[in-house]
């Protein structure tokens, strides 16, 4: 197909979560990165907008644990604060997530390109911009009352909900389960299938390659979530 640059790569974006072999055919011989990272981090900007009554009262919430108040103006600030710290947060995971995918390649003895690898991992983020948008459902319809602990602006989709209520798990653990969810498997799915087209790896070496990429990402969120008291 013909290439028109951010129409283009928007509709990649679009297709991606449901034709990604197609879409990673496309960008064989020459990978895009940029401008589809613009598009997913304006995306992900509007959804941190929309998040923001509830993630105010996550923080109200955070600093009163801590013994500190804010007040209102503060909120705001650390909310346009964090609004603006978007385009580096999503960068930053995405390096992250594509360096894992360019390592594990390399370590199966397989040939690995980096701007591969962040090709695979931008566009295999519209999964995250869907998972927002279900957390902002679940959030809506609790209202900013429901708001009672810093986590509860992050409803879990995962394997925790299946413990029984009266079970407490660790931090860490209970992290790592929430993390096995729908949204966690579709984005392994689509990551797959990109080592597999990218890579021209088999299809058992570019799933184990996903996998162990998802898993060790898992673990360090879960250290970091645990280790910041989240």
């Amino acid at each position: 197909m013909s290439y028109t640059p951010v129409v283009t790569d928007a509709w990649r974006l679009v297709r991606a979560p449901f034709g990604p072999g197609a879409v990673f055919e496309e960008q064989k011989d020459k990978p895009t990165f940029w401008i589809p990272w613009a598009i997913v981090t304006v995306l992900f900007g509007v959804m941190q907008f929309l998040m923001t009554p509830f993630g105010r009262e996550a923080q109200r919430l955070a600093m009163q644990e801590r013994g500190q108040t804010l007040t209102d103006a503060q909120l705001d600030r650390f909310a346009t604060i964090g609004l603006a710290a978007t385009p580096l947060v999503t960068l930053v995971l995405m390096v992250v997530g594509a360096a894992l995918i360019w390592a594990l390649v390399l370590a199966v003895g397989e040939d690995s390109s980096f701007k591969s690898a962040m090709c695979i991992t931008v566009f295999a983020w519209p999964v995250a911009i869907f998972q927002q948008l279900a957390s902002f459902g679940v959030l809506s319809m609790r209202g900013v009352q429901s708001i009672t602990a810093p986590a509860d602006v992050r409803p879990s989709f995962g394997l925790d909900l299946l413990l029984p209520a009266d079970v407490e798990v660790a931090g860490f653990l209970e992290t790592v389960l929430a993390g096995v969810n729908p949204f966690s498997i579709w984005t392994v799915a689509i990551t797959a299938i990109g080592i597999q087209v990218l890579f021209k790896l088999s299809g058992a070496k570019s799933w184990s390659v996903a996998i162990a990429a998802a898993v060790i990402g898992l673990l360090i969120s879960a250290a970091l979530a645990t280790a910041f008291g989240r």
